[in-house]
């Protein structure tokens, strides 16, 4: 092999095994940061304890990516009476209606996961709030989304009997330069319905003709050149007296001469990019995988593998 052809080769070798980290795709977080927070609307399902009977009370932000991306982690700051953890956080994500700018989604969540006490972050934050104590949700998707390119809106409902929280929010300006723009929805559900609302629920509405803006943040993984029709197969090959096996992952029908991502188990994956050929086939293997269950997301494909001596 000539000089040329051995840089080709091992550079190709390095996309192939290449691990590609989370994004930030919208952060407004300085909301919190820098004070900016001038508004409190109520996001919650439950606060019998500070209403005296359940609501149920759901809002939403717009975010918007220019390519598709796997939905790894989604950040909400709230205050909150008493700061006690809630019961489950419920994370949705909506198709927003195009093409204008500042539209409501669609009432029936595209995906999303309820996550339980203990399985997200409840942190405290500090601030001027007052009596009221501030929290920061994080959560970490175990069920991952992939959202195409376009404008999406994130919705995180804490479920709680305990307590009430409302979203910090502030009036968009477009002179900040810390601010992404946003279009706060909110809708109002059936208190005798269940949380975490489906399409039997209001339609949104928003916050004309000036729309808030939520202190939330969203990170991602691009998911490669998915065109949904993608077949997957993945096994394990083990190692020997139970050291770490390799999970080979083969494509086909994927995009021709395209790029596609695979995650092994979330909700912290790892992740790696299968380049295709011109037949939209590609294979590459993840290294040191533990025995035990696993799960291989790639484009709308999900796959579970055992890895056993």
């Amino acid at each position: 092999m000539n000089t040329r052809a051995a840089v080709i080769a091992i550079s190709a070798a390095m996309v192939c095994t290449s691990a590609l980290g989370a994004e930030v795709l919208h952060d407004n977080l300085c909301i919190t940061e820098q004070g900016l927070y001038d508004r409190y609307p109520f996001n919650i399902c439950g606060g019998d304890a500070y209403f005296g009977h359940p609501e149920n009370w759901q809002l939403a932000d717009r975010f918007e990516i220019d390519e598709s991306y796997w939905i790894t982690t989604a950040t909400v700051d709230y205050i909150t009476v008493f700061g006690v953890a809630p019961e489950s956080v419920c994370a949705r994500f909506f198709e927003g209606r195009p093409p204008e700018y500042c539209t409501q989604p669609y009432a029936r969540a595209h995906c999303g996961e309820t996550m339980l006490a203990g399985s997200f972050d409840w942190d405290p934050i500090e601030g001027d709030f007052g009596e009221f104590e501030g929290r920061r949700a994080t959560v970490r998707f175990r069920e991952m989304c992939r959202l195409t390119e376009g404008k999406w809106y994130l919705s995180m409902q804490p479920v709680t009997g305990q307590d009430v929280a409302a979203t910090l929010a502030a009036d968009f300006d477009d002179d900040h330069p810390c601010l992404h723009q946003g279009c706060m929805v909110w809708r109002w559900g059936v208190v005798e319905g269940s949380c975490c609302m489906d399409d039997s629920d209001p339609e949104w509405d928003a916050t004309d003709p000036e729309p808030d803006t939520l202190s939330m943040r969203i990170e991602g993984i691009p998911a490669g050149d998915c065109v949904d029709g993608e077949i997957v197969t993945a096994r394990c090959r083990p190692g020997d007296n139970e050291r770490p096996g390799k999970i080979i992952v083969k494509v086909r029908d994927g995009q021709p001469n395209g790029t596609v991502t695979a995650l092994l188990d979330p909700p912290d994956p790892k992740s790696m990019s299968i380049p295709l050929d011109d037949r939209g086939h590609g294979k590459e293997k993840f290294k040191d995988v533990p025995l035990g269950e696993h799960r291989v997301f790639v484009c709308d494909a999900i796959v579970d593998v055992t890895c056993a001596p």
